[in-house]
């Protein structure tokens, strides 16, 4: 009886914790295949777009699904956890803010709410500066709400449409 009860006190919280995160990637299945079907529709409503997935205050975490523009050839111009990690060793932003001003993507998707926000996980602020949001929405405005992400499109790219090129 010693053995079990040692056995289940030892190993029950190890497998408590797997499969509470089996459950937590089930809970999520239907919102992850929502999540890419919302990318495909952006790809074929915007053909020719460079288009990237990007980060923003959202309790699903659909940034991570950007390898999905990625596979199929578009830019990843910001990894917001590869960023966190530059930030704290002293890389400066003109990096980000270039990729931003630039347009180097003409359509980013952003989960709804506030776009570019990532709370880092050394100091609990975000990772982007007042000064690249400036940036972001000197360059760039809402087109389009979805129920996962807002369309934000380069100002520049939509001057251009307008202006015939």
């Amino acid at each position: 009886m010693g053995l079990i009860l040692a056995l289940l006190f030892g190993y029950g919280p190890v497998v408590i914790t797997a499969w509470s995160r089996v459950f937590r990637i089930f809970a999520d299945t239907a919102l992850v295949r929502e999540v890419a079907t919302e990318i495909d529709i952006a790809f074929d409503d915007n053909p020719g777009l460079k288009i990237a997935v990007g980060p923003g205050a959202a309790t699903f975490n659909a940034d991570r699904l950007g390898v999905i523009a990625v596979f199929r050839g578009n830019p990843l111009p910001i990894d917001s956890t590869a960023w966190m990690t530059s930030e704290a060793d002293g890389v400066i932003e003109d990096i980000v803010k270039r990729a931003i001003t630039e347009c180097r993507v003409d359509l980013w998707l952003l989960p709804t709410g506030y776009p570019l926000v990532v709370l880092s996980h050394l100091d609990g602020k975000n990772i982007f500066s007042a000064e690249v949001l400036a940036d972001f929405h000197a360059t760039y405005t809402k087109a389009r709400s979805g129920r996962i992400f807002d369309q934000w499109r380069c100002t520049r790219h939509r001057d251009n449409l307008s202006n015939g090129g």
